[in-house]
């Protein structure tokens, strides 16, 4: 037990050192680059924070276990907009952009009755993860597309003030954002695994882990990344890694767990919450975009989040 906790915090250790360089590396990159932090947390930090997701689902579908690794995809989307989402909006400033993020919140939309429909509808397994990972490479086109668009319109007054800073993106830079992917990956892989371990003392369903301890924590880089761009006044960052991470958990990482097992159905009742969480997002985007997130709104989403835990818990 006493192992277990250590290898616990060394890599919840290791997982916020390198998110915090992630996150510093990657706002360096949007500068120099010319685009918006938005596109930057849509994409690279998105990517980023989603490769401990991408190893545990993987890892559990090379060993035959679906219900863990679709357990930790829906469980990790649904973390991230009912505790990462309100953690931002409770301890930030956090406003909705009136542009990408609303395209972006259609596209995530769009993503997640693909991912259940491809669940429920009888199709082969190999073909399901193609089209799904097709998706995602289309969505980090389409991404770039619109940030580039967005330099000349929208982003036009922040791209300027980049244009004015000399902000320097060297080799060094570019190593040490790679060495900070690595560190979420190891720090992410060793939580999950001790996480495990001390889940399995409870004799809880690999299934009902995956929903609710594994995916939370496979979401501390999400969540960790909400906090440090907070902190660093960087709104756009924190939604774009958010919708990123809810694109790339169900194209990318759900996609690559199709190519290795067969389908493993989960209850009706969590995709119901699956769904439900992406149309609150998307409520919450097209009321409120280009204003502020009210505080009562992050108190809200915490309450229904326990709530959902519970419902797991008591399976």
């Amino acid at each position: 037990m006493f192992l277990t906790l250590a290898l616990f915090l060394f890599g919840l250790t290791v997982l916020l050192i390198s998110t915090k360089a992630l996150v510093d590396k990657s706002q360096q990159l949007a500068h120099k680059i010319h685009l918006s932090p938005l596109i930057i947390g849509i994409t690279i930090v998105a990517i980023g924070t989603s490769l401990p997701e991408l190893v545990v689902s993987t890892i559990a579908s090379i060993k035959g276990d679906y219900g863990l690794a679709l357990g930790n995809i829906i469980g990790s989307n649904i973390t991230n907009i009912l505790l990462v989402l309100a953690v931002g909006i409770m301890f930030g400033k956090l406003g909705i952009g009136t542009t990408k993020t609303p395209k972006t919140t259609y596209l995530l939309i769009t993503v997640t009755a693909l991912y259940t429909l491809l669940h429920f509808i009888p199709m082969n397994s190999f073909i399901a993860g193609i089209i799904l990972i097709t998706f995602g490479i289309l969505v980090t086109i389409i991404e770039y597309r619109w940030g580039i668009d967005g330099q000349n319109h929208e982003d036009f007054s922040l791209i300027s003030k980049f244009q004015n800073q000399k902000t320097n993106f060297s080799t060094k830079d570019l190593i040490l954002l790679l060495v900070a992917v690595i560190g979420i990956t190891l720090g992410g892989f060793v939580i999950v695994n001790s996480v495990e371990s001390l889940s399995a003392i409870l004799g809880y369903s690999t299934t009902v882990l995956g929903l609710c301890l594994t995916a939370v924590a496979t979401s501390l880089p999400e969540l960790s990344t909400t906090l440090f761009s907070q902190n660093n006044k960087d709104e756009k960052l924190t939604m774009g890694n958010i919708l990123g991470s809810n694109i790339y958990n169900i194209t990318f990482i759900g996609g690559i767990s199709y190519l290795f097992t067969n389908y493993t159905y989960l209850e009706s009742f969590d995709w119901i919450w699956f769904i439900s969480s992406a149309i609150v997002l998307f409520f919450i985007v097209h009321f409120l975009k280009g204003k502020y997130i009210p505080k009562f709104i992050g108190v809200l989403l915490i309450g229904i989040y326990f709530v959902y835990l519970l419902t797991v818990i008591a399976k």
